[in-house]
């Protein structure tokens, strides 16, 4: 099979759908509780004594004030976006055949969970303000559409490579351990997402 065929097959698009469908669970999953873990964090080291995580957000008893407070909200994004950035840094040089599928997978998520502790951390009152809006869910999904769209964009000849090797490799268990490795990391993080844990 030529890569043109490939391209033109549902394999590509079945790909696709796979690498996209593992973007929304890294992102609705996984990373929004590493973010939350990250306001935990600063929770405790403020002294707090009741702190409850969810994937959905984080209760601390007492709530930090004034600096405390600005930093924790600074907190959950940068947890969250040095992770995914960490990772993106560490998995493409020990899987470099995946590099740039990789790539379109941590790096709109460290992007966006970057910008979310800026703003967070910066202007919480609005923040906390904008959350109560039902609207929300859909911006910050378009704005990690647009993220995932420019990366594969400007990656996407690499990608379409990575994309034909699972084919075309003679050795292909590693990939496939990989992606069950995977799959069983997302599950393990929608089944506690929203699965409040306290810490006294």
């Amino acid at each position: 099979m030529t890569l043109k065929e490939f391209l033109n097959s549902n394999w590509f698009r079945a790909w696709m759908m796979v690498v996209f469908l593992i973007f929304i669970s890294l992102s609705y999953t996984t990373f929004t509780t590493i973010h939350e873990l990250g306001h935990a964090l600063l929770c405790i080291l403020y002294g707090s004594k009741d702190v409850t995580i969810s994937g959905s957000g984080t209760n601390c008893d007492p709530h930090p004030t004034n600096l405390m407070f600005t930093i924790c909200g600074f907190a959950g994004g940068l947890t969250s976006a040095a992770t995914a950035l960490l990772t993106w840094k560490i998995l493409r040089k020990k899987i470099p055949r995946w590099k740039h599928t990789i790539t379109q997978l941590f790096i709109p998520i460290g992007i966006y969970e970057l910008l979310n502790g800026i703003i967070e951390g910066s202007t919480m009152t609005i923040y906390k303000a904008f959350m109560k809006i039902d609207k929300i869910s859909l911006i910050i999904l378009l704005m990690n559409l647009i993220l995932f769209s420019t990366t594969y964009y400007y990656k996407k000849e690499d990608i379409k490579k990575e994309a034909k090797n699972l084919l075309t490799r003679k050795n292909k268990k590693k990939d496939y351990m990989l992606l069950i490795l995977l799959a069983l990391i997302l599950l393990a993080s929608a089944l506690i997402w929203d699965t409040p844990i306290t810490i006294k």
